[in-house]
């Protein structure tokens, strides 16, 4: 390596003079203490903020400010700018360029000139102006580095034309990613508004959801409650009728006791309880008669009345007479009463009648049975759509299929069949070549579902199709063609449901409602008929639609 110049030897001592011995590099606005040392204003600074141990004041004392050489403490700040060494860095900062600028000199290894003195826009190595571009290494560097052997075959613009290159390129990124920002923008707009379209679709199926479930419930809980309400008034006939019963006994029963418990104090008053005594005295069971005892009475009143009348010859005829009768009388009440003794303890013998039994019970045929499916049958008349009525068209079907005597299903042949039914007056309405039949029921408006048994193979395709869709040749299945369908799936029962406002046209698994395909914003211009294509083995189970049973 060559040796190096005075100048630099000089530039090289001087630096280390004018180094900040904080951040190791030349003065930059050197400032001096009160200690005569020298600092960057800004590395003092920043030192001082930090308020290290070496600038915490002694204790006991107030706040102070220390040197970072000697230690020594200032107890107040006094910044004053060196400007003899101002000068002092700035003729060694440009005898350093003057001197690493001649093509033999270069920076003193180990001295980090080429980290720390180099100034911005000059080259590191040589201390030149960086005014070339190298494209290859993508690089400033100076004119000297541009005739070294590092550079010379690389490809070299002025270093201008490379920074107005690379603005106008940071111009046309900066457009294209404002276009990229508008995109995003306008993507984020949309995305909004499709969000907002389908969390407001969402609310408007879930409030068709609840409104339809809703429905069944209010249909359920009327149909619990007149369950319930029958059942309590049935409840309520039949406890009355027992109550009934019972009561009529208890009755019979009361009065019973009311007529021992009569006669029971007739006997022990007249002393008939002891055994062989006989009737007694007929003032007492003239007593126990009300009306033996009202007539005598009357007897008594009217014999006092005739005395002061009659003859005594009379009188004693008439007393004569009235004991006699009332002898008499003493006799029948004696017979009336052992009557009555007689016919209670016959009544008593015969005991009480039993109560009527009462077999009628709940009907459990009516709360017991199968409510659910009951229920479930009730069900399909609020139910809708209700699984509608379809039947096949013959003038529509295809000379390769068999129809059914009640149209409700078709199976494939391989020889042309002869139809039964008169040949249409315009052919084009009969599926000549493709295996193919339409319903005869067509649909203009409203919703509706039914189902099909596809059979028991996967080459089937069902749905419907527009009233003037073509039918001649081999017809391909497409919504542009005026067919929707879908087939050639592993189910055996499949329900179709078609909502011609809506525009939607959906599949389901009729076995559990298992949802398969849909087309949905279709455009319904004209009358839709049911579709269908039975599988190709003419040995295999035929398509059949599944009419509801009336």
């Amino acid at each position: 390596m060559m040796s190096s110049s005075p100048e630099a030897e000089l530039a090289e001592s001087l630096t280390n003079e004018v180094t900040c011995p904080i951040c190791l590099e030349l003065y930059c606005d050197p400032v001096r203490l009160e200690c005569e040392h020298n600092f960057c204003r800004s590395c003092i600074s920043k030192y001082w903020l930090r308020g290290g141990e070496e600038g915490s004041a002694p204790e006991g004392q107030s706040q102070a400010f220390t040197c970072p050489q000697c230690r020594e403490i200032f107890p107040q700040l006094q910044l004053r700018t060196n400007r003899l060494l101002c000068n002092i860095v700035e003729r060694v900062r440009k005898l350093r360029v003057d001197s690493w600028g001649t093509a033999s000199a270069s920076p003193p290894e180990g001295s980090g000139a080429a980290e720390r003195g180099t100034p911005a826009g000059f080259c590191a190595k040589h201390g030149e102006r960086l005014k070339v571009y190298c494209q290859d290494e993508q690089v400033a560097i100076c004119v000297v580095c541009a005739v070294s052997r590092d550079h010379k075959d690389h490809s070299m613009a002025p270093i201008q034309e490379a920074l107005q290159e690379c603005k106008e390129r940071f111009e046309s990124a900066l457009t294209e990613f404002e276009e990229q920002k508008e995109k995003i923008r306008t993507m984020h707009s949309k995305h909004e508004r499709e969000l907002n379209d389908l969390k407001d679709s969402a609310a408007s199926l879930e409030r068709g959801i609840c409104s339809q479930v809703e429905e069944l419930l209010q249909f359920l809980e009327a149909e619990k409650k007149a369950l319930c309400s029958q059942l309590q008034a049935d409840l309520r006939r039949l406890e009355q009728q027992r109550e009934g019963v019972l009561s009529a006994a208890q009755q019979e029963v009361t009065h019973l006791q009311q007529d021992v418990t009569s006669l029971q104090g007739r006997l022990a008053r007249e002393g008939l309880e002891k055994d062989g005594q006989e009737v007694g005295d007929a003032p007492a069971l003239i007593k126990e008669s009300d009306f033996l005892f009202f007539f005598i009475i009357i007897i008594m009143e009217v014999y006092t009345c005739l005395l002061d009348s009659v003859s005594v010859t009379l009188m004693k005829a008439l007393a004569e007479t009235l004991v006699c009768l009332t002898q008499f009388l003493v006799f029948l009440t004696g017979i009336f009463f052992l009557q009555d003794l007689k016919e209670l303890t016959e009544r008593l013998k015969r005991g009480v009648r039993e109560p009527e039994a009462v077999s009628e019970q709940l009907h459990r045929g009516l709360y017991q049975g199968p409510l659910q499916y009951t229920l479930w049958k009730k069900l399909r008349a609020i139910i809708k759509p209700a699984p509608c009525t379809v039947t096949l068209d013959p003038a529509s079907a295809s000379p390769h299929l068999t129809l059914s005597d009640d149209l409700t299903s078709a199976r494939y042949s391989y020889t042309p069949q002869q139809l039964l039914t008169p040949e249409p007056t315009n052919q084009e309405t009969r599926f000549d070549i493709c295996a193919c039949v339409l319903a005869s029921e067509g649909f203009t408006s409203g919703r509706h579902y039914w189902e099909v048994d596809v059979g028991g193979h996967p080459d089937w395709d069902i749905g419907v199709a527009m009233e003037t869709a073509g039918r001649e040749g081999w017809v391909i299945l497409s919504p542009e063609n005026g067919y929707w369908t879908f087939g050639h799936q592993d189910c055996s029962l499949v329900g179709i449901y078609l909502d011609y406002e809506g525009g939607q046209l959906s599949f389901y698994s009729a076995v559990d409602m298992r949802h398969l395909h849909t087309f949905i914003e279709a455009q319904f211009e004209e009358a839709l008929y049911p579709f269908f294509y039975p599988s190709a083995d003419s040995s295999g189970k035929p398509l059949r639609i599944m009419n509801p049973q009336v």
